[in-house]
């Protein structure tokens, strides 16, 4: 018997890492509460209208599984966005592309970077001030 993976078994990297059913999902509410307090890291807006939008995409470099359908990510795996971004985030195809057309190509080193400093809203600003990115540099404004 081969010791070498067949490329059609399932795999870490073609069903999710370590998910072959679904686990559940650890949900944080006071971190998502926290989450909430945070400027949306695309508009900067802050207030009401933030919401904590899941991550659903897998990678690997983070060991992290991708969400099954109708399934949420774990709680560690969310950034603020406004309300309307939110929902742009659900409505596009591919949501890694969606990040990246607003200038963040690894959106999931800034959920791991905001979790590090949990609870401190001030560092978290810190970091959402400091990204390489702007809605406004986006539409040109």
């Amino acid at each position: 018997m081969s010791r070498f993976l067949n490329p059609h078994q399932e795999s870490a990297f073609n069903t999710g890492i370590g998910r072959k059913t679904k686990n559940p999902v650890r949900k944080d509410k006071a971190y998502l509460s926290w989450i909430h307090e945070l400027p949306c890291v695309i508009s900067g807006r802050v207030g009401d209208g933030v919401q904590s939008a899941h991550i659903r995409y897998g990678d690997i470099a983070y060991a992290k599984p991708q969400a099954g359908k109708g399934e949420k990510s774990d709680d560690i795996w969310v950034l603020p966005l406004f309300h309307t971004l939110h929902t742009e985030q659900h409505d596009v195809g591919n949501e890694l592309v969606f990040w990246q057309s607003y200038g963040l190509n690894d959106p999931l080193a800034i959920c791991t970077r905001l979790y590090a400093v949990y609870p401190s809203v001030e560092r978290a600003e810190l970091i959402i001030n400091n990204l390489p990115h702007s809605m406004q540099r986006r539409s040109g404004g």
